[in-house]
């Protein structure tokens, strides 16, 4: 029995040892746009800073999605919401994947200026 629970230590302890990041993957540049939707004619605004959002899922063992797909309007609409503003513009999206032993972590980081319109 003692020679069981040995065994089973070393294959947790190499387990633990493999559960680091295999391969990380960045794409530098998904996309860019000026804005993501369209502004409000004849309306100034003022910028109120940079923000970021991240939006993110997980793979179990690359086949079975344990959470939701990442979605970019839920990304853009964290990003607003940082700063309280109204919009998004001179937005950049990228894609980044880490591979694990276990799964994989797909990110969409969305980067853009919040903007407030002024009444």
């Amino acid at each position: 029995m003692k020679k069981y629970k040995l065994i089973l230590i070393f294959l947790l302890a190499i387990l633990a040892l493999f559960s680091n990041c295999l391969y990380y993957s960045t794409n530098y540049l998904a996309g860019y746009e000026p804005n993501v939707r369209p502004l409000k004619e004849n309306t100034v605004y003022e910028v109120l800073g940079k923000s970021e959002a991240v939006a993110s899922n997980y793979n179990l063992f690359w086949l079975f999605t344990i959470t939701p797909r990442p979605d970019i309007n839920r990304a853009i609409d964290d990003a607003v919401q940082q700063k309280n503003g109204d919009e998004l513009i001179d937005v950049s999206w990228i894609n980044e994947s880490e591979y694990w032993v276990v799964g994989t972590i797909e990110k969409l980081i969305v980067k853009g200026k919040v903007i407030k319109y002024k009444e």
